[in-house]
């Protein structure tokens, strides 16, 4: 039985902007086992607009409104994080996001 490893993300302002939002996607998974079905399924709101999507598979998705006044205010060097709390049947871990300012 493996367990859940955590996983990071990032997105840049003003980059790959579409329909307003930032995104980017990436696949949690356990360490040395398969994780297909183990994931709890669910959206958690983020702080920025958008939030975080998971499938239980493990595959995520993030989005952040790129005009939101935290990221908007973001000059290039600065950074934002949110970190999310996902869960599976063998546990918890975590997906953190990286905004950097442009």
């Amino acid at each position: 039985m493996g367990f859940p490893v955590a996983d990071t993300g990032s997105v840049t302002e003003d980059t790959g902007v579409v329909g307003g939002f930032l995104s980017t996607s990436g696949d949690v998974d356990y360490f040395v086992t398969d994780d297909t079905g183990q994931w709890t399924a669910e959206t958690i709101s983020g702080s920025y607009g958008g939030g975080l999507v998971i499938d239980s598979d493990g595959v995520w998705t993030y989005t952040a409104l790129n005009d939101h006044p935290a990221i908007d205010a973001l000059d290039d060097g600065d950074t934002l994080t949110e970190v999310f709390t996902v869960t599976s049947l063998n546990g918890t871990t975590t997906v953190t996001i990286t905004i950097n300012g442009a």
